[in-house]
């Protein structure tokens, strides 16, 4: 998991996930984003209070992804294009 490593480097990171997930536990020193990855409001959200988003999941609007990376606002360390068709079963959508 990205945040246990950037924890141990004293690296500060912010997560959007709901209320008390695992991995706003492990970096409890900073404020937290409760909502969905599926959500642009909450993506939106988070990338103003970040200078580099990253994510660990396939299951994000990659529209607000693409939106945000060529705005210029955040540095979107993943470029989405990759998993627009990633599903969680490992199969891809074309």
């Amino acid at each position: 998991m990205l945040v246990e490593a950037a924890h141990r480097l004293n690296v500060k990171t912010i997560i959007l996930d709901a209320p008390g997930a695992p991995a706003k536990q492990i970096n409890a020193l900073h404020a937290h984003v409760d909502g969905s990855f599926s959500s642009a409001d909450s993506i939106r959200e988070i990338a103003g209070r970040c200078d580099v988003l990253t994510y660990e999941i396939e299951h994000i609007d990659t529209k607000v992804l693409e939106e945000l990376d060529g705005g210029g606002t955040v540095e979107v360390g993943l470029p989405p294009p990759p998993i627009r068709g990633a599903r969680a079963d490992g199969s891809c959508v074309r």
